[in-house]
């Protein structure tokens, strides 16, 4: 679990979640992923034909978040945080929770397959 929020102030966790990023042989990213990476987030086995934005976190065993910029392994946790609080309240509370599968995309391709872990601060007032 994470030891520290990646920046001060504000909450940067509404769930955490561990992946595992394909490798180029896989059809996933040529090149690894890295801290800063911002890809299309959607929920295994989803009927809304949108990708969601869902910004995240990368960090180690430890619990320390790696440096942006930083490159991450291909099997990692991540903290995320749902950009929009309007859908954070509409469709991700009623999706996300322990156990719910997600992927990771750069348009129609699939980088990473992931488990909800654990529900942060979804729920909680921003």
């Amino acid at each position: 679990m994470p030891t520290q929020e990646p920046n001060e102030g504000g909450v940067y966790s509404h769930f955490i979640g561990s992946l595992r990023f394909l490798s180029e042989e896989e059809g996933g990213r040529i090149n690894p992923p890295f801290q800063g990476y911002f890809p299309q987030f959607k929920y295994k086995n989803q009927v809304e034909l949108s990708d969601w934005l869902v910004k995240p976190w990368f960090f180690d065993q430890s619990g320390q978040y790696y440096e942006r910029g930083d490159l991450v392994p291909l099997e990692v946790s991540a903290s995320f945080y749902i950009l929009d609080p309007e859908l954070r309240v509409s469709v991700h509370q009623k999706i996300c929770q322990v156990g719910v599968e997600f992927v990771l995309r750069e348009g129609s391709r699939i980088t990473a397959h992931g488990v909800v872990t654990k529900v942060t601060g979804l729920f909680d007032p921003e």
